[in-house]
Order: C-alpha cells, then structure tokens, then sequence
C-alpha cells in the first residue's frame, strides 16, 4: 500500500486523539532532525522498529513520554527521525 494511510494507532496529544499517519517510504519535503527540532508539539517522522509496520514511517509529536527516545535516534546518527523542511 502506498502512504501517506492512518494506522490503527492514535497519539494523545493537546486533548485530541490524533491519527498515525504511515509512509512506506520518506515523503519529500523531510529532513534528518537535529537535537534542535524537538520542540514540543512538533510533529516528526520516524521508522518503526518492531511490530507489524517495521520499516515503515510513522507520525509522532516531541512530547514528554517521547522526547527521551527521539533524543537517542539523534544522537545515534541512525537517521531514523525527521522533520519537514
């Protein structure tokens, strides 16, 4: 299937329910976050790692509960986070 589609996941953020969007592949207009990026609220792209849609990309907002892993995925360097240009 080709992305951008809703998962069956949803991200509690701001009182909403938000939808995951997945992406087989990057959409253009991204760039490889840096530390800098993560301002809360921002919405973000990463490769899942595990589960059914390991491999794919998937939405995600800088909030307290990911903010620790999205830091990891940048500093390791394994491009595995993104933001729009």
């Amino acid at each position: 299937m080709d992305g951008p589609y809703k998962g069956e996941l949803r991200i509690w953020m701001g009182g909403r329910s938000w939808p995951v969007w997945l992406y087989d592949e990057l959409p253009e207009g991204v760039r490889p976050a840096e530390l800098r990026d993560l301002i809360p609220g921002r919405p973000v792209l990463y490769r899942m790692l595990a589960g059914p849609n390991a491999g794919k990309w998937a939405t995600e907002f800088v909030r307290p509960s990911t903010r620790a892993a999205l830091e990891a995925r940048i500093r390791d360097g394994d491009g595995t986070v993104y933001v729009k240009r």
